[in-house]
Protein backbone atom coordinates (compact mmCIF):
# COMPACT_ATOMS: atom_id res chain seq x y z
CA UNK A 1 0.00 0.00 0.00
CA UNK A 2 2.82 2.40 0.89
CA UNK A 3 4.55 1.68 -2.43
CA UNK A 4 1.30 2.32 -4.33
CA UNK A 5 0.77 5.68 -2.60
CA UNK A 6 4.37 6.70 -3.18
CA UNK A 7 4.15 5.73 -6.86
CA UNK A 8 0.83 7.55 -7.25
CA UNK A 9 2.27 10.66 -5.58
CA UNK A 10 5.29 10.59 -7.91
CA UNK A 11 3.05 10.29 -10.95
CA UNK A 12 0.94 13.26 -9.85
CA UNK A 13 4.05 15.31 -9.03
CA UNK A 14 5.62 14.45 -12.40
CA UNK A 15 2.40 15.43 -14.20
CA UNK A 16 2.29 18.78 -12.40
CA UNK A 17 5.95 19.37 -13.20
CA UNK A 18 5.36 18.67 -16.90
CA UNK A 19 2.30 20.92 -16.98
CA UNK A 20 4.23 23.72 -15.29
CA UNK A 21 7.20 23.42 -17.65
CA UNK A 22 5.05 23.35 -20.77
CA UNK A 23 2.97 26.46 -20.06
CA UNK A 24 5.60 29.12 -20.77
CA UNK A 25 6.44 27.49 -24.11
CA UNK A 26 2.89 27.14 -25.51
CA UNK A 27 3.00 30.57 -27.18
CA UNK A 28 6.36 29.76 -28.74
CA UNK A 29 5.05 26.36 -29.85
CA UNK A 30 2.08 28.01 -31.59
CA UNK A 31 4.45 30.34 -33.46
CA UNK A 32 6.48 27.37 -34.74
CA UNK A 33 3.52 25.50 -36.27
CA UNK A 34 3.91 25.26 -40.03
CA UNK A 35 6.39 24.09 -42.63
CA UNK A 36 10.04 25.14 -42.48
CA UNK A 37 12.62 24.61 -45.23
CA UNK A 38 16.37 24.73 -45.53
CA UNK A 39 17.36 25.22 -49.14
CA UNK A 40 15.71 22.76 -51.49
CA UNK A 41 16.97 19.68 -49.64
CA UNK A 42 15.16 19.79 -46.26
CA UNK A 43 11.56 20.36 -45.20
CA UNK A 44 10.00 19.97 -41.74
CA UNK A 45 6.32 20.33 -40.90
CA UNK A 46 5.35 20.96 -37.28
CA UNK A 47 1.64 20.25 -36.85
CA UNK A 48 -0.46 21.99 -34.16
CA UNK A 49 -1.43 18.70 -32.48
CA UNK A 50 2.22 17.89 -31.74
CA UNK A 51 3.20 15.68 -34.69
CA UNK A 52 6.08 16.37 -37.08
CA UNK A 53 7.37 15.16 -40.41
CA UNK A 54 10.79 15.98 -41.82
CA UNK A 55 12.23 15.12 -45.19
CA UNK A 56 15.78 15.25 -46.58
CA UNK A 57 16.13 15.06 -50.37
CA UNK A 58 19.49 14.83 -52.16
CA UNK A 59 19.57 13.88 -55.86
CA UNK A 60 18.28 10.29 -55.90
CA UNK A 61 18.17 9.90 -52.09
CA UNK A 62 15.36 10.66 -49.68
CA UNK A 63 14.93 10.19 -45.92
CA UNK A 64 11.70 10.89 -44.05
CA UNK A 65 11.18 10.99 -40.29
CA UNK A 66 7.94 11.33 -38.35
CA UNK A 67 7.12 11.66 -34.68
CA UNK A 68 6.05 13.98 -31.90
CA UNK A 69 7.29 17.46 -31.07
CA UNK A 70 7.01 20.03 -28.31
CA UNK A 71 8.80 23.10 -27.04
CA UNK A 72 10.47 22.96 -23.64
CA UNK A 73 12.96 25.42 -22.14
CA UNK A 74 13.31 27.26 -25.46
CA UNK A 75 14.16 24.02 -27.28
CA UNK A 76 12.28 22.12 -29.96
CA UNK A 77 12.20 18.50 -28.81
CA UNK A 78 11.57 15.90 -31.52
CA UNK A 79 10.84 12.25 -30.70
CA UNK A 80 11.24 10.03 -33.75
CA UNK A 81 8.49 7.38 -34.09
CA UNK A 82 8.76 6.56 -37.79
CA UNK A 83 11.40 6.46 -40.49
CA UNK A 84 11.53 5.81 -44.21
CA UNK A 85 14.21 6.15 -46.81
CA UNK A 86 14.97 5.65 -50.46
CA UNK A 87 18.62 4.94 -51.35
CA UNK A 88 19.72 6.54 -48.06
CA UNK A 89 22.10 4.17 -46.31
CA UNK A 90 24.03 6.31 -43.82
CA UNK A 91 21.29 7.80 -41.63
CA UNK A 92 22.29 8.21 -37.99
CA UNK A 93 18.70 8.86 -36.86
CA UNK A 94 16.77 5.92 -35.41
CA UNK A 95 13.23 5.31 -34.20
CA UNK A 96 13.09 6.28 -30.53
CA UNK A 97 15.71 9.02 -30.84
CA UNK A 98 14.96 12.28 -29.03
CA UNK A 99 16.54 15.34 -30.62
CA UNK A 100 16.87 18.76 -28.93
CA UNK A 101 17.27 21.96 -30.97
CA UNK A 102 17.91 25.26 -29.16
CA UNK A 103 15.85 28.10 -30.62
CA UNK A 104 18.20 31.03 -31.20
CA UNK A 105 15.74 33.30 -33.01
CA UNK A 106 12.28 33.18 -34.51
CA UNK A 107 10.20 35.63 -36.51
CA UNK A 108 7.32 35.27 -38.97
CA UNK A 109 9.50 33.92 -41.79
CA UNK A 110 12.78 32.78 -40.27
CA UNK A 111 13.86 30.27 -37.62
CA UNK A 112 17.41 29.75 -36.37
CA UNK A 113 18.17 26.66 -34.28
CA UNK A 114 21.32 24.98 -32.99
CA UNK A 115 22.08 21.37 -32.13
CA UNK A 116 25.26 19.36 -31.71
CA UNK A 117 27.45 22.44 -32.30
CA UNK A 118 25.78 23.28 -35.62
CA UNK A 119 23.52 26.29 -36.30
CA UNK A 120 20.93 26.14 -39.10
CA UNK A 121 18.57 28.75 -40.52
CA UNK A 122 15.13 27.77 -41.83
CA UNK A 123 12.59 29.70 -43.90
CA UNK A 124 8.83 29.41 -43.47
CA UNK A 125 7.20 27.87 -46.53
Amino acid sequence: MKLFLRTEALIVLFGLLLAGCARPDLNLQKKLVGTWTRGDFFEMTLAPEGRFQSKFILKDKEATFTGNWLVSNNCVVLTVTGKGDRNWTNSTISIGDIKHFSILSLDAGRLVMAADGQTNTYARK
